[in-house]
This record gives C-alpha cells, sequence and structure tokens, in this order.
C-alpha cells in the first residue's frame, strides 16, 4: 500500500480548534462541548484523547456557531425521544 493510499490521521480537539481558528480554552469546557466537532461526540478515542476524522472536523469547520446550536438542540431531541422522553 502506497502512503498516499492510506486514510487521513484522525485530528485532536487542539488541531481542529487550530483548523477552525478557535481557541481550545473557548470550547474544551464540557458544557461548551456543543461548539465542538460533532456536538462534542469523538468519533474515536486514540492514545485515551477523543479523537475525530478529517471529514467530521471539515464539517464542523464550514459551520458557525448558530448551525452548531441547531444541530446540538437536534440531538438533544432525537437523544430524549429515545430514551422514550
Amino acid at each position: 500500500m502506497k502512503k498516499s493510499e492510506w486514510p487521513e490521521p484522525w485530528i485532536y480537539l487542539t488541531e481542529a480548534c487550530h483548523m477552525k481558528g478557535v481557541k481550545y480554552n473557548s470550547i474544551a469546557r464540557p458544557k461548551d462541548a456543543w461548539k465542538q466537532p460533532n456536538g462534542g461526540k469523538e468519533d474515536g478515542i486514540l492514545n485515551g484523547r477523543r479523537a475525530w476524522r478529517p471529514e467530521t472536523v471539515r464539517d464542523w469547520i464550514t459551520m458557525d456557531d448558530s448551525a452548531l446550536a441547531k444541530n446540538y438542540r437536534k440531538a438533544i431531541a432525537f437523544a430524549g425521544e429515545a430514551r422514550g422522553g
């Protein structure tokens, strides 16, 4: 397998913040998870750290805060319905 055929590496929150141009400290707290890629839900855990796939981060980079908030509210409503609430 050639190096160009390898999947892209996963991205940690610090790198994702750098790519989007936001300060890590402004979104790293649990109460601000809605501002993180995929609403704070990681795609996987690597080396004990939350990580996201490049395509998840690319989608996140294109969203503004209002879109992130809307997605978060949708996810909360869906989770409530799934629990029967």
